[in-house]
Parts: C-alpha cells; sequence; structure tokens
C-alpha cells in the first residue's frame, strides 16, 4: 500500500434488516453469521487486510451487541462507535451524518451488508488521492436494486436509477454502496447537504439521492471501480443469505453445493451447462401472455386432469385416453414403475433417475462400449433381457449422457421383439425434438402399434420451461393410462401450465425454429470442443455432448472444479454413471451461441494449463 492509501472506514450499521426476518429479531443484521462467521466481521478483516486501520462503525438497531462482538473479536483494532438513537425512524443519510466529524480526510463509506473477498477492496483504497469513487459490478439477474452505467476516460459512473430487469442491459452495472469519498467533497459539498436535511428533518432518505445528485450536477465525479459479479453478495435476505453462504464457500464445496440442488443454479453467478434445456423458447409474445395473466394464475386453481389431455391430445394426435400429463417426467417415471415385481434392464451410461425409483435388486444393466461409441444394438438387448428374464426395458432416445439416438426402425424391432417375450417398454423421448429433424424422429405416431409401450416425453426440457414442470406419458394401453392418472393427485399440473398448455400449440413454428437452432448450436459446439488436444468428443443427436478427458490430463470433476473456481462455469459430473473409467468424463449442455463460444475457451484453456503441467511433470 502506498502512503496515499486510505486508512479510515466508516461503517453504517443502524438498519433493523426487517427482511432477513426472524434472525434480526435477536439478532442485529451485520451479526447474521455467513459460514460461521458474521458479515461485519468479514468487512473489519477485509478492511485490516487491505490496510484500513481506523473504523467508525454507526449502530442502531441492537447495537450494543455490535459493539461487544467486535471489541471481543478484534481487541486491538481502532474502532470507534457512534449510536443512531433514532434508526427505527431515519434512514442511512442521518447515520452518516452523525460521523460527519470523521469527512477531515478521504474515507471508504461502506454498509454492513455485503460479504466480499478482500481484493476488491484494494482499488477503493488505492485510488488516488482526494478523487470519489463507487464499486460496481456488471448487473447480474441475482442481483437487486438500482444501476448505474459508466462513460468517460477514466470511467466514471452515471447517477443511479431503476431500470426494469427486461430493460438491463450488459451496459448496466449494479452498486455495491461502498465508496470512497474525498475529504474536499464530502466536507466541501456533502456536508452541508447533510446537514440541509437533518434541519428540514427530512430524515427518510438516502445519502444516495444526494450522491446521485452531485453526479447528475457534475460537482463531483465517482470513478468506477468494477469488480467481478462473484466476488461480493449484498444480503438483505434469507435468499440472499444463501447466495452469500456459497459465495464464501472453497470451490470444491461450491461445486458439491450446486450439485445436491439439482436446480436453481440461476439464483447463483455461474454459467449453467449442467442442465438441459430449450435456451431459445418460450417466444417473448408467449412470456408476456402468461405475465399479463399473473395474478389470476397464482390466485385461481387449475383445472383437473381430464380437460387439460383433451386440449392437449389434438396436438399431439393422441387420444385423451391415450395420454397423461405430469408434473414434469420425474413425476410420471415412479408412478409407471411403481409395484414392479420382475427385474427392469437399462443401457448404462443413461438417466439414473429410473434405476432410483425401483429396488436395486430389480436394476440390470446393459453396458453401452465407448468402443461402439455407446450405440445400442437392438438385437443384443433383446437377446439380454430373453437370458435375464426382465419385465421392462428402458430406452432413452436420444440417450442421456452419451448422446446417441435409435431409429423408429429400431425401437419398432425392440418393441415388437420385447412383446414376443412379454416385456414392457419404456421409451422415453425427452430430447427427440433437438434432432434436428422436427418431430420425425418421435415413435408417437406409431404408438398405437404396440400395446406394451409406453412412451414419455419432457416438455420442461425441449421446451425450455423447467420451472413449469411438464411432462407426457403416452400409451396404447388404456387400462395402464388409466391406473397412472387415478395415481395422480386432482390438481397436479398448477395455473402457469395449463395456460402455458392452452397456448403454446399457436406458437409452434417458433418452437420448431428454436429446436433447429438448438441442434445448428450443439453441432457447431460439438466440433470446436472436437478441436481441443485432450478431449474426446463424442458425436450428439440431443441438446449436450459427451466428453472425455484423456487420463493423463486429471480427472472430469478436476476440471469441472477448476471451471468453476476460473471462469464460474457449471458442468455436468458423470463420474456417477456406470461405465469404465467413469471419472473421466463430463457433460455439457448447449446454450446459446455466446456463451458456448465462452465454455469452448474456457475449457480450452484448462486442458492447455493442465497439459503444460503434466508436460513439466515428465520433463523433471
Amino acid at each position: 500500500m502506498s502512503d496515499e492509501s486510505i486508512k479510515k472506514a466508516v461503517i453504517l450499521a443502524a438498519g433493523t434488516g426487517n427482511r432477513l426476518f426472524p434472525i434480526t429479531e435477536i439478532i442485529p443484521k451485520p451479526l447474521t453469521p455467513v459460514n460461521g462467521k458474521s458479515i461485519i466481521e468479514r468487512l473489519v478483516i477485509n478492511l485490516q487486510e487491505t490496510g484500513v486501520n481506523q473504523i467508525v462503525v454507526v449502530t442502531g438497531h441492537f447495537g450494543k451487541k455490535i459493539q461487544s462482538q467486535l471489541n471481543l473479536a478484534f481487541p486491538d483494532v481502532d474502532i470507534t462507535f457512534i449510536e443512531n438513537t433514532r434508526y427505527q425512524t431515519t434512514n442511512n443519510i442521518y447515520s452518516l451524518w452523525l460521523a460527519r466529524e470523521y469527512f477531515t480526510e478521504d474515507f471508504l463509506l461502506l454498509e454492513a451488508d455485503v460479504v466480499l473477498r478482500s481484493s476488491v477492496l484494494e482499488q477503493l483504497v488505492g485510488g488516488k488521492k482526494n478523487t470519489s469513487a463507487c464499486m460496481v459490478a456488471p448487473k447480474a439477474i441475482f442481483m437487486d436494486g438500482a444501476c448505474v452505467e459508466l462513460r468517460g476516460v477514466p470511467l466514471v459512473v452515471t447517477a443511479p436509477k431503476q431500470v426494469p430487469v427486461h430493460k438491463q442491459g450488459p451496459h448496466h452495472y449494479k452498486t455495491l454502496n461502498f465508496y470512497r469519498l474525498s475529504s474536499s467533497f464530502a466536507s466541501g459539498w456533502l456536508l452541508p447537504q447533510l446537514q440541509h436535511k437533518v434541519n428540514s428533518d427530512e430524515l427518510s432518505d438516502y445519502y444516495e439521492t444526494l450522491f446521485a445528485q452531485a453526479i447528475s450536477e457534475g460537482i463531483e465525479d465517482f470513478q468506477a471501480s468494477i469488480v467481478p459479479s462473484y466476488d461480493w453478495y449484498e444480503v438483505d435476505n434469507l435468499n440472499d443469505l444463501d447466495i452469500a453462504e456459497y459465495l464464501l464457500k472453497p470451490v470444491e464445496d461450491q461445486q458439491t453445493w450446486l450439485e445436491k440442488r439439482h436446480g436453481g443454479y440461476w439464483r447463483y453467478p455461474v454459467q449453467d451447462h449442467c442442465l438441459l434445456y430449450n435456451f431459445h423458447y418460450p417466444p417473448k409474445k408467449l412470456l408476456d401472455h402468461l405475465s399479463a395473466r399473473l395474478v389470476n394464475l397464482v390466485r385461481e386453481y387449475p383445472s383437473a386432469q381430464k380437460p387439460i389431455v383433451e386440449h392437449l391430445s389434438s396436438y399431439y394426435g393422441v387420444q385423451a385416453t391415450n395420454l397423461v400429463v405430469g408434473n414434469g417426467v420425474s413425476e410420471l417415471i415412479p408412478l409407471l414403475l411403481s409395484g414392479i415385481n420382475k427385474p427392469l434392464v437399462i443401457p448404462s451410461p443413461s438417466f439414473n433417475e429410473y434405476e432410483a425409483v425401483i429396488p436395486a435388486h430389480l436394476v440390470r444393466r446393459f453396458m453401452l462400449s465407448e468402443e461402439d461409441g455407446f450405440a445400442l444394438s437392438p438385437q443384443k438387448i433383446l437377446e439380454y433381457a430373453r437370458e435375464t428374464g426382465v419385465g421392462h426395458i428402458v430406452l432413452i432416445s436420444p440417450n442421456n449422457p452419451t448422446g446417441n439416438a435409435l431409429t423408429r426402425e429400431d425401437i419398432a424391432l425392440i418393441a415388437r421383439g420385447a412383446q414376443e417375450l412379454g416385456i414392457e417398454v419404456i421409451l422415453d423421448e425427452s430430447f427427440v425434438d433437438f434432432q434436428g429433424q422436427g418431430r420425425t424422429p418421435s415413435f408417437l405416431p406409431d404408438l398405437l402399434q404396440h400395446t406394451n409401450l409406453s412412451l414419455l416425453f419432457s416438455l420442461s426440457k425441449s421446451h425450455g420451461i423447467g420451472g413449469i414442470r411438464l411432462g407426457l406419458f403416452a400409451s396404447a394401453n388404456q387400462e395402464r393410462v388409466a391406473d397412472v392418472r387415478q395415481r395422480l393427485p386432482i390438481w397436479n399440473i398448477n395455473s402457469f401450465a395449463e395456460e402455458y398448455l392452452r397456448m403454446f400449440s399457436a406458437h409452434r413454428k417458433e418452437y420448431e425454429a428454436s429446436c433447429q437452432k438448438v441442434f445448428d448450436e450443439t453441432q457447431a459446439l460439438q466440433k470446436a470442443l472436437s478441436d481441443i488436444p485432450g478431449l474426446q468428443v463424442f458425436p450428439t443427436e440431443a441438446n449436450f455432448i459427451f466428453c472425455r478427458l484423456d487420463n493423463e490430463l486429471g480427472t472430469a470433476r478436476e476440471l469441472i472444479t477448476e471451471l468453476l473456481q476460473t471462469d464460474a462455469i457449471f458442468l455436468k459430473d458423470c463420474s456417477g454413471k456406470i461405465l469404465q473409467d467413469s471419472q473421466q468424463y463430463f457433460r455439457v449442455s448447449s446454450r446459446n451461441g455466446k456463451d458456448n463460444r465462452k465454455l469452448t475457451e474456457a475449457i480450452s484453456r484448462a486442458v492447455l494449463r493442465k497439459a503444460s503441467k503434466f508436460i513439466s511433470a515428465v520433463a523433471s
């Protein structure tokens, strides 16, 4: 740190933190623990590590607890406490005014509700003397609050303003409410403005309004101190607390944390190439239709199963008596397999959910080999089914995670052969619309010719509506359909899902175009990944790609961990799949052209680093 580096910080910690209820019923918000240490203790440590050794804390709600905790934790740190006795009826403009005697030198102004890495403070602390600055980060979907834009050289921020989410773009930034204030600005212009607010009893205002005024009127420039979105987090509510705890975990724990959640990744600062869905659908017009009916869709009951399937039957060319709509395919799989008493055969590697819902002693795995490109032979699986005396065959086409697809002729061959053996066939076509031929590859038109065949299809994946959760089950066996429907709740589909199903047929052309775009982008991604030395990349007919990392470059999980740390990219670790050398395999989902290019570049860099380490180790 230079001699000009800032040595003093003012931390505002007086608020009641109502949105963090019930935590703030017994402790103040700044003492909220994040991964075992309170927000404000972390902040003091951050300041110490960047050379700030004089700290002023303005307290209010449970202020004595803050003072006691900090004095206990930091007996050798110069901390001054100022009590805001009017914290229940005032906002931060009054708390800042209470610290006015410390405006005599450049200082940091910080809010006690942000957790961050110490390194992000270095720009503020080490900035040019007698200049003001505002810490900002690229605006991400998980961030609330006002936006700023950047202009000029050096970059300065525009006045903060509220921007609707649908109008936010890459040029918008979020302020952290962390500032460096020059003494000339603080004592020369800001203090009289604060004094006027106090004299006028306008204490419900926020100091940010004064900063915005100073920026707009050209009184003070706030230089932009830009930090990564994933190096900090503002904790306002329990959801924020969850995200902050994720950010402060070691990267290995972050990876495990995400894997155990099985979704909701959009809340976290990661680029998700793990979950599988259509990034180009639904169209805005359809989403606007749902948004306009938000109140009704939240408040009103949906229809029962019968009218929903009647509405769908003409679209898919299946009689309502042959069709069931589920809350995602994951709801339908256990209903379809419940009570089975004969073994089930499933190609492996494949989707683990089928194995997870039946007793382990009934699982028979038909192993797919890398040497055959993980292709499935109809004759061989039928022979295996006959030899093992199974009662069910599960087929996933395209297969997850390998990306292979069966032809309609092969499916028909398996269905006929299985029927001769008295075996039921479950065909999962959740990714069939991504094969680049519209719905032509689907076996649904031939369904009624095979009474031993059950077909599953995930709209959640193909339509890009994983949050709505929709899946279909169809069968020529109407008794089986009636049995599954009877075991569903009367309202298993929510109102959002029902409204979506009533409207999506009007956008059929947009849907087909989106699936073709997914196909084209996935094929381009597959080609780009194939050019990376050290990776074996398998052909795919789905919206994801199966990859193998060369053994000498480490395991796939190590690569995934590195990508999460260096580029905030999350991939699917396939070490849990049943296949030889499973620890070397991972799966990549296709998002869009821009994200796919970022992914390819990140993997290429990571593999190159691993190759360099391997070469160095061999040479030594």
